[in-house]
């Protein structure tokens, strides 16, 4: 995993390329934060979880909750409730596997297979 992209040497899909400082919006189209960093399982150059920062604190959102992206904003199908409910995320660390597991979790995704423990 990688502490984040544009650290990451790979490359990534290109509309994830800008995507840091995108508005998120939640499934009735309100903002709920910015984009600050995505996490890039390096393996296979996929983001798996993007960092979310809203009005109060930092979130991680599984990828699989985005239902659209471009330059200007990400779409999720998650709720505002949803999202400020998540597991408050430390962008000091680069995400373990348990806190990965746990926003997955908490965003009832399934881990996805082979991104470790």
């Amino acid at each position: 995993m990688s502490s984040g992209y544009p650290d990451f040497d790979g490359e990534v899909e290109e509309h994830w390329r800008e995507a840091g400082g995108s508005v998120v919006l939640d499934s009735h189209g309100d903002e709920v934060g910015k984009v600050e960093e995505i996490y890039v399982w390096e393996q296979a150059g996929t983001v798996h979880l993007l960092h979310v920062s809203g009005e109060a604190r930092g979130v991680l959102v599984p990828v699989h909750a985005v239902t659209s992206a471009d330059e200007a904003e990400i779409k999720v199908e998650q709720s505002r409730r949803r999202i400020e409910g998540a597991p408050e995320f430390d962008p000091s660390d680069v995400p373990d596997d348990e806190t990965r597991r746990g926003a997955f979790q908490h965003f009832v995704y399934a881990d996805p297979p082979g991104l470790g423990g």
